[in-house]
């Protein structure tokens, strides 16, 4: 007995540490199978200290005292509670989902233990002999419930694991299959052999067995948490090194990686005296993409161009993403131009195919620019630089196209960024002026409106003219505040001419798509006009037929807003876009412009007299007002007044001047008609 209580002591010492150390870690670590493991050694370390407690009883304490009773009850419901958050912890180390599913019918689980400790209780209650038949039998069933759980805890942690080492689990499963094995072997030593308990030293041994294995326990759940932060660590390293080098939506490489594969590509490329080409790819209205669909889609087209790209090089290539829409691709070891340019192909046949996302099928293309090693650059970044120009070359060309570089494009490019800081310094230093070109009507000659024209006075190039620099303003957005002042100063230069005697006269205001972009456009618009003092109906503000076939709805209303505050809207460089009756039917429409370059060949060409003659009629039948560009001579003004165009501006008239000018222009009157027009019979010479 002596051996047997030495036993219970040895075991329950050993289960009280691994429950404060499993207690203690899953604190730290915050894993439910710790939490689960810890009170489950709790539970076995009070059934050791029971069992120890009623063999020191015995002597003194008959069965059937409430002394022995308390105990022993305590003591198998402690050992069947074991049992059950030790299951506990073994679902959470296999199935997160199957541990929840346990979890959820704990009180049933503890109910059915309760149930179990109380029956076995009762089952060797009246039995006068304390170590007898049905003690042992009590004791042997407790040992081989305990065993089967054991075995069950070591195939959940060995079916649990990943690849990788796992010293820790190994410690663990095999201590657990151990302690199992020890608890059945009890159990037949139970039902078989009692003397072998009774007459040998078999407790102490299987005690000393049991402070071992559960010991090892303890230790190896250490090695195996140990084991996942070093694994966590190696991984976050690796993470981390991954997402310094790779984009993390694709997967590509990205800049810095790329960089140095081509640097390296280069050496080789070098030593073999070979080519090598680098494309900047970028996917063309990916923006449209985003706002129509969302940026969810818009990442599943950029990785279905990623992916499509990709299998379409050889394996010796690389693809990389430098960020947004833009890709790079270099291919070693290519012979010419010619070889470049079937990649190239190659690369936009395969963008060109139809990608299938959230039920729509979407259409890709993309601009692309090539630049070859050794011929183009002698390094990454210049390959890569010159590669992104042309790229650029060919977008401003259009959509879908490919440019290969040529030296002339950094000219231009420098040429650019040189404008572009000195636009910006215009800006802050007021270097622009307005000049203002009449528009006369068709029926008497009467300039009845000034349409403003931005000039840029440069200190050094002089007079730069809008075509030189009003794309540069407006994709910089410089063309915002130019084009507020440019409004203010209209307004309040017309004021002036309204006040001194022209109360009829309009004018016409250029007005940007970015302008039309701005949120307070409208309010910028109603203050200019409150501060100067021009009444609404004396604006004409014009858009081009390109910024009204790609306006927005909120573009929409902004203009509506303005055309019920009054002012006109006019749609410029009417025939070179794609407007259709439907836009003009919705639009918030005045009048229409017909652009210069049909009205400037109307005599000669049948095609553009054609043209002109269809934009009056139309406008005609939607009662719109017609306004023909660029009129510079008496043939091309008879023309128009036959078709019946009410205005129009050009320089048979008078180029744009300065304001300066303007009075002297308005002055040119003669009973209503401009003294340097022509004469009936100065339009049929010329007609002749």
């Amino acid at each position: 007995m002596s051996q047997l209580l030495a036993s219970y002591v040895v075991q329950a010492a050993a289960a009280l540490f691994t429950a404060v150390l499993f207690g203690f870690f899953s604190r730290t670590y915050r894993k439910p199978f710790l939490l689960h493991w810890a009170r489950g050694f709790s539970a076995l370390c009070i059934m050791l200290f029971g069992a120890g407690l009623t063999i020191s009883l015995a002597p003194i304490a008959p069965p059937t005292t409430i002394t022995r009773v308390t105990v022993s009850t305590v003591t198998l419901i402690a050992a069947y509670y074991h049992v059950a958050w030790l299951i506990f912890g073994s679902a959470e180390v296999f199935s997160a989902d199957y541990a929840d599913w346990l979890y959820r019918r704990r009180g049933w689980i503890f109910a059915a233990a309760t149930v179990v400790a109380i029956a076995s209780m009762a089952y060797a209650f009246s039995d006068p002999d304390p170590f007898g038949p049905r003690f042992t039998a009590r004791n042997a069933i407790r040992s081989a419930i305990i065993g089967a759980a054991y075995i069950a805890a070591t195939i959940s942690v060995v079916i649990s694991r990943k690849p990788g080492r796992h010293v820790g689990r190994v410690f663990v499963g095999t201590s657990f299959g151990l302690y199992g094995a020890t608890q059945l072997h009890f159990f037949w030593v139970g039902m078989v052999s009692r003397s072998t308990i009774s007459q040998t030293n078999y407790p102490l041994y299987t005690g000393i067995l049991d402070f071992v294995l559960v010991f090892t326990m303890g230790l190896g759940v250490v090695i195996w948490l140990l084991e996942e932060e070093h694994s966590r660590a190696q991984s976050t390293t690796q993470e981390i090194a991954s997402l310094a080098y790779h984009d993390p939506l694709t997967g590509l490489p990205n800049r810095k990686l790329l960089l140095d594969h081509l640097t390296r590509a280069i050496y080789q490329a070098r030593r073999d005296k070979c080519d090598l080409a680098v494309y900047f790819i970028d996917v063309d209205r990916f923006k449209v993409i985003n706002d129509s669909l969302g940026h969810p889609a818009g990442d599943k087209v950029l990785r279905a161009v990623a992916a499509r790209v990709t299998a379409a090089l050889r394996e010796a290539d690389t693809m990389a993403r430098m960020g947004g829409d833009e890709f790079v691709v270099f291919t070693p070891d290519i012979h010419g131009v010619e070889d470049a340019v079937h990649v190239a192909q190659k690369v936009r046949d395969a963008i060109r195919d139809p990608i299938q996302i959230e039920g729509r099928e979407l259409f890709v293309s993309a601009s692309m620019g090539v630049a070859m090693y050794p011929a183009d650059g002698q390094t990454a970044e210049a390959l890569v630089k010159n590669a992104d120009t042309a790229m650029y070359r060919a977008k401003a060309q259009g959509n879908d196209l490919m440019q290969l570089y040529t030296p002339e494009m950094n000219a231009h490019a420098a040429e650019q960024l040189a404008l572009e800081s000195a636009l910006r310094r215009a800006v802050e230093a007021f270097e622009f002026e307005l000049h203002y070109q009449p528009i006369v009507q068709t029926s008497d000659n009467r300039i009845c409106a000034m349409e403003s024209m931005l000039r840029w006075r440069h200190p050094v190039l002089g007079l730069v003219r809008p075509e030189q620099f009003i794309r540069l303003a407006e994709s910089t957005g410089l063309i915002v505040p130019i084009g507020e002042w440019a409004l203010r100063t209209g307004c309040l230069q017309m004021a002036e001419w309204r006040a001194s005697g022209y109360a009829d006269l309009r004018l016409a205001v250029n007005i940007s798509g970015r302008q039309l972009r701005q949120p307070d456009f409208v309010d910028t618009v109603r203050v200019a006009l409150a501060e100067t003092g021009l009444p609404p109906s004396a604006l004409d503000l014009e858009i081009t037929e390109m910024s009204a076939t790609q306006s927005e709805p909120v573009i929409v209303e902004r203009l509506r807003a303005l055309h019920a505050m009054g002012v006109r809207i006019s749609i410029d460089d009417f025939g070179t876009g794609f407007s259709s009756v439907s836009i003009l039917r919705d639009f918030p429409v005045d009048a229409l412009k017909i652009d210069t370059s049909f009205v400037r060949d109307l005599i000669l060409d049948p095609n553009d007299a054609d043209v002109a003659a269809a934009v009056v009629a139309l406008a005609k039948a939607m009662a719109l007002t017609v306004v023909a560009e660029g009129v510079e001579n008496p043939a091309q003004l008879e023309f128009l007044r036959a078709q019946g165009c009410e205005l129009w501006q050009g320089y048979l008239c008078c180029p744009p001047v300065q304001a300066s000018e303007v009075r002297a222009v308005l002055g040119r009157r003669s009973g209503g008609a401009l003294k340097r027009l022509p004469t009936p019979s100065e339009i049929s010479t010329v007609r002749h």
